[in-house]
């Protein structure tokens, strides 16, 4: 970071300006000491003065007191609001002190002035994505790209804006190209590696991970992802290897501690447990840290039968969660009454022959951790069918496309669509689930808030297939509860926020049955466990599919599984999942009591 420049500002009289020589000098030098108490001796003499002021503030700033600098830098750019490298300075400030919004128009400000200042385009992109507007901080990326076309650092910021999207595609491109530019970074191939996992290339994946660790084999991010890929892939065993191999290197990761817990099938061992116990007294200081361990924690108390400490670890995760992840009952309820508002029999019916018919996908919705992954894999099982897990594009055109074009929420935005918007708005799911598309002749998508879009899905395709995942209520609650989701399921977090979102989702799917009436198929989970070949048939035949023994052995199906119950999928059907709730009922009164009209 480059100091205050020592031009002397106009009518300085000849002693300050000696003083202020002198601290820019000694600060030029690296002498912080002499430079600040020359700056001190300035200010008493001249408290506005502008020089003065940056320089100490500089100071504060190299001396990681961000939050001393951050005044007298704001008061140097009041007297001088047109000096770039104090406004620079300050907006470092601001960002060392996580102030991102008094940052950003400060930068704006340094760009204004001086547009081809590149750290300073580099650092409001990094603010703007802090602020969530990744869409601004993209087109800064590729501006910092065309100015210098073999700028890996900028290709990877982009990579990691598109990864944030949801957008993979070009999240894959930028990575890649980020790789090929810095090919001795081990960062860079690990970064791709990511991409092209949330991008279902899992065996590209496993090739770039591996180039990753080749450049540093102890690498433990590294390590992990190349875990999570053999867990998505089916080998069990190798991701449990993968994960303890990451805990020899780094014993603090809590990251790899509930990588074990959520395979399922794997015990803890009692050297892990204790490590475990030991790290959750040794006062960790990160919010995450504590959520990874304290969810492992329940899951080890679980598997010894010691439910009451089980659940003090779980109330203990979803409260840190929560915390950062709030959960607005109001949004919820305006959001599914705006929904059905639109999406009636009328609109339906006024609006019949809409969509694109050529396109066939299976939707699979419902709530989390309701056995949506079971009828994914009986239908990928077939061999007319892909199984594209929990696809993140019907919730971006609907929740981002739509909103972008209309300045508002789909479903009010969907009054204003032209008959054909309806086929374009189906044409551009396809395109980003190209590969999926050309694969076989149907396709699964399981992202269970699709239930949300169902209204939207059926108008974009007339001809898809959609199945209601169900399961117990206090199971499926209690499920979620135990559950660390990465993308955050904000309902989750807490019991009563969970029963009142299980309401309103049982309430919209009530609402999507009676206004289309045999279009929903319902799964109970309960079901299938108790007469698999029968439900499968009834899931087969509803998708206008041929039977298919095949389906039956849906956990010999090899492919990548990207949802939490990766671990079940590979198992043949077992029935301890059912009632589980029973196990914790003396600590779930709040489920209970708010959802006994329902059980």
């Amino acid at each position: 970071m480059a100091p205050p420049n020592t031009e002397p500002l106009p009518r300085m009289s000849a002693t300050i300006e000696i003083l202020y020589r002198q601290a820019a000098d000694h600060l030029a030098a690296g002498r912080l000491g002499p430079a600040a108490e020359l700056g001190a001796q300035l200010l008493r003499r001249a408290p506005d003065h502008a020089g003065g002021l940056h320089l100490l503030g500089f100071i504060e700033l190299q001396a990681r007191q961000p939050e001393k600098a951050v005044p007298l830098l704001a008061r140097s750019c009041q007297r001088d609001g047109t000096n770039p490298t104090a406004l620079f300075h300050l907006a470092m400030a601001y960002t060392a002190c996580g102030l991102w919004s008094n940052a950003r128009p400060v930068l704006e400000k340094v760009v204004a002035l001086q547009p081809n200042r590149l750290e300073a385009r580099v650092k409001l992109a990094e603010v703007l994505e802090q602020l969530g507007e990744h869409f601004a901080a993209i087109d800064i990326y590729r501006w910092l790209i065309q100015a210098n076309p073999k700028d890996g650092a900028s290709y990877s910021r982009l990579g990691h804006c598109h990864l944030l999207l949801g957008d993979y595609a070009n999240a894959i491109d930028s990575y890649r190209a980020a790789a090929e530019l810095t090919p001795d970074s081990p960062a860079a191939h690990y970064n791709l590696s990511l991409a092209l996992r949330h991008g279902n290339r899992s065996s590209d994946a496993c090739d770039a991970v591996a180039q990753a660790l080749a450049l540093r084999p102890n690498y433990p991010a590294a390590l992990l992802n190349l875990g999570i890929l053999r867990e998505q892939q089916g080998d069990l065993e190798g991701a449990a290897s993968g994960y303890r191999t990451v805990l020899e290197i780094l014993p603090t990761c809590t990251a790899a501690y509930w990588s074990l817990a959520n395979l399922r099938s794997v015990r803890f061992s009692a050297e892990e447990s204790e490590a475990m116990r030991r790290l959750s007294e040794s006062g960790l200081t990160g919010d995450e840290d504590r959520t990874y361990l304290h969810f492992a924690l329940a899951k080890d108390f679980e598997d010894k039968r010691l439910y009451r400490e089980a659940f003090e670890h779980l109330a203990k995760a979803n409260a840190l969660k929560r915390g950062s992840t709030p959960y607005s009952r109001q949004f919820v309820e305006e959001q599914f009454a705006g929904i059905k508002e639109t999406f009636n029999a009328t609109f339906f019916a006024q609006r019949a022959g809409v969509g694109l018919a050529a396109a066939k996908p299976i939707f699979i919705v419902g709530m989390p951790r309701s056995g949506s992954s079971l009828v994914e894999q009986i239908l990928a099982s077939h061999s007319h069918v892909s199984g594209g897990g929990e696809l993140p594009t019907a919730q971006q055109i609907a929740h981002r496309d739509i909103r972008n074009r209309y300045q508002a929420p789909f479903y009010a935005a969907a009054n204003q669509f032209r008959p054909d918007e309806f086929a374009e708005l189906g044409k551009l799911y396809c395109q980003r689930n190209a590969e999926l598309v050309r694969a076989k002749a149907r396709f699964t998508d399981k992202a269970p808030d699709n239930f949300i879009l169902l209204g939207l899905l059926r108008l974009m395709f007339p001809n898809a297939s959609f199945i209601h995942a169900r399961r117990h209520p206090l199971d499926t609650c209690l499920s979620c509860y135990k559950q660390y989701f990465t993308d955050a399921q904000s309902f989750s977090y807490d019991l009563e926020d969970l029963a009142h979102y299980y309401r309103q989702y049982r309430d919209l799917m009530d609402w999507w049955h009676g206004e289309l009436p045999g279009t929903i198929l319902d799964v109970d989970y309960e079901a299938v466990v108790g007469d698999q070949e029968a439900q499968s048939r009834r899931i087969v035949e509803f998708c206008q599919l041929p039977w298919e023994t095949r389906c039956l052995d849906f956990h010999e199906t090899r492919r990548a599984v990207k949802t939490a119950s990766v671990g079940q999928v590979r198992q043949a059907l077992y029935a301890s999942s059912v009632h589980q709730w029973k196990n914790y009922e003396p600590y779930v009164h709040p489920l209970v009591d708010a959802l006994t009209d329902l059980l």
